[in-house]
């Protein structure tokens, strides 16, 4: 049996390659449909450049490395989706009242629909990234992450911490990362909990029916008063 994916059989027709885009476009488009699918360590710069129809050295020479890869599909998927919270942010904050937590987590989920209706690879790689940025190995990811969108993300958190329940810094911490493993997990792989739910396609309708759902698990779980604690 092959060890291919289902893209790597799949060829150009299958992830809808343009044929026309340069080099280094076509290496992003490659690798953010084979990321988005097999995840990072799962996918090789072989994969990817057989795929974008294009040699090694094209890789090295548009990215560096295939870290350099993966920073540039960072920038591609998460600069949107900042851009969308901070323009929703900026209509929130000129509201009489600061803003609560439903209208904030609506605004996520605004943004997460933008993404994927723009580019539907591009939010498995955000969940993809993620998943990658907590290994003790990205250090570097780490850090280039934290420059480039740190700042933003935490003037979002700051609203959300505002209308939280009234709890300490390092239980807010806690409920904050359970909650995002569960929207990394479900988003992460949500082609094969749609197939596991009996659905063939996994597409913006899908999307809608898990942010729908996840929403108020979420919003519940930061309203939640303060966990007890044991001596």
């Amino acid at each position: 049996m092959s060890g291919r994916s289902s893209l790597d059989r799949a060829g150009a027709k299958g992830v809808a390659m343009d044929a026309g885009a340069d080099t280094a476009a076509r290496i992003i488009q490659a690798a953010e449909a084979l990321f988005a699918e097999q995840g990072f360590k799962g996918t090789t710069l072989r994969q990817i450049t057989g795929l974008a129809g294009v040699n090694l050295a094209a890789v090295n020479y548009h990215f560096g490395s295939k870290s350099g890869l993966i920073r540039a599909l960072a920038v591609r998927a998460l600069s949107p989706l900042c851009h969308e919270l901070d323009r929703g942010l900026a209509r929130l904050e000129r509201e009489d009242a600061p803003p609560g937590l439903e209208p904030l987590l609506e605004l996520m989920a605004q943004a997460l629909r933008r993404l994927y209706g723009q580019n539907p690879p591009a939010l498995a790689v955000v969940m993809r990234l993620l998943e990658q940025v907590y290994l003790p190995s990205e250090r570097d990811l780490q850090l280039f992450l934290r420059q480039q969108y740190g700042a933003r993300l935490e003037r979002y958190l700051r609203h959300i911490r505002a209308d939280a329940a009234p709890i300490d810094g390092p239980e807010f911490f806690w409920r904050c990362h359970f909650l995002l493993g569960s929207v990394i997990f479900t988003l992460s792989r949500m082609h094969t909990l749609s197939a596991l739910q009996g659905q063939n396609e996994a597409g913006a309708e899908v999307l809608e029916q898990i942010l729908a759902q996840i929403i108020p698990v979420i919003s519940a779980g930061l309203h939640a008063p303060p966990g007890h604690r044991g001596h």
